[in-house]
């Protein structure tokens, strides 16, 4: 058993970083089916409908986890499984150039396995967050330190995402 506080820390980290997708799909909509479609998984006639129950699924599954249900967060885990399935199905065929589909319309994120890396990183958090919790009450500082921990978390996820995303442009800025 694990106590509450990183359990509650890692489920409102987890449903803000969908959350934050889930908007950016919403904002830029056509910018996520033409993503779903050049992963070219299923007939391209099935790419809205399938983006569209993808972000649908998204919204419940960080609704869910914020009302602090593990099924949801065991449908985040999941997710982040499928997403990583495809995006490897494509890295396997050498299509790294398309958009991740991961951001909005100003992400433009090209496939690598970096994003496998994170992940992988995210899902097994994801279990963590699955494990049982001591049974005991929180209290004020416990909720302040879930507040402090989740804003940490979140920004060096920010940070590392954003080091992972720009370090080929800096390695070529090297090299040139």
């Amino acid at each position: 058993m694990v106590d509450p506080v990183p359990i509650l820390v890692v489920r409102t980290a987890l449903a803000m970083l969908l959350a934050v997708s889930v908007l950016q799909k919403l904002r830029y909509p056509a910018v996520f089916i033409a993503a779903v479609r050049e992963y070219q998984l299923l007939p391209a006639r099935l790419a809205l409908p399938a983006a569209a129950v993808l972000i649908a699924l998204e919204l419940v599954l960080v609704v869910g986890a914020l009302a602090g249900s593990s099924v949801a967060v065991s449908g985040i885990v999941a997710l982040l499984c499928l997403y990583s399935a495809a995006i490897a199905i494509n890295l396997w065929r050498g299509r790294t150039d398309i958009d991740c589909g991961c951001g909005g319309a100003s992400e433009g994120r090209p496939l690598s396995v970096w994003l496998l890396v994170r992940n992988a990183a995210l899902a097994a958090l994801g279990i963590v967050a699955l494990l049982p919790a001591i049974p005991r009450s929180l209290g004020l500082v416990d909720g302040l330190s879930i507040v402090a921990a989740v804003i940490v978390v979140s920004s060096l996820y920010a940070a590392i995402d954003n080091l992972a995303r720009t370090a080929p442009r800096l390695r070529a800025l090297h090299r040139g």
